[in-house]
């Protein structure tokens, strides 16, 4: 089981466009212990405070409406907390965050979730928010510091082309 978990995670990350992660570290094999042993979302939270699919803890014990409610929620309830504030609000770029996670089919289907994120959400983002491109570097900085793992398929801005996956990272290298 350990070991499926292990290609399953892996396969995972290249679903998503990204290179496999290193191996070499506990975070990842604890990550492949909980993934075949059944409780492959909470093999996340040993990597990062985020699931897969960036909510919390509580959110993945809820389950799936209280993540969409919270998914809803939330930006309502910051972008009117720092309208009241007299701060600036996000509430463009939220939506579309909303929109990206919870488009049925698109958003879920392995095989069309990264061509739909990068190819038509990162262009919404873009369109919309003057801050995307600062915010795709932070989630490429995030994703190296918390998996070890880069995209091979491109996010906007990043000025990276398409290329291959790099297998070597998962032995610790390319």
């Amino acid at each position: 089981l350990w070991l499926t978990g292990a290609l399953a995670v892996q396969l995972k990350e290249l679903a998503k466009g990204n290179d496999p992660r290193p191996m070499d570290t506990p975070k990842f094999w604890m990550a492949a212990l909980f993934q075949g042993g059944g409780l492959g979302i909470f093999g996340d939270f040993f990597a990062s405070e985020q699931n897969r699919m960036g909510g919390g803890i509580g959110e993945t014990l809820a389950g799936p409406v209280a993540g969409l409610a919270g998914d809803i929620l939330g930006p309502i309830a910051s972008n009117a907390t720092a309208l009241v504030k007299g701060e600036k609000t996000s509430l463009a770029k939220d939506v579309v965050g909303v929109v990206r996670q919870n488009t049925p089919f698109l958003s879920s289907a392995w095989y069309a979730r990264t061509a739909y994120s990068r190819l038509v959400m990162d262009e919404l983002q873009s369109l919309i928010d003057p801050q995307a491109e600062i915010a795709f570097r932070r989630k490429m900085r995030k994703m190296q510091k918390d998996y070890g793992t880069q995209p091979f398929v491109p996010m906007k801005g990043s000025g990276d082309s398409l290329r291959l996956p790099d297998l070597g990272n998962a032995f610790g290298g390319s």
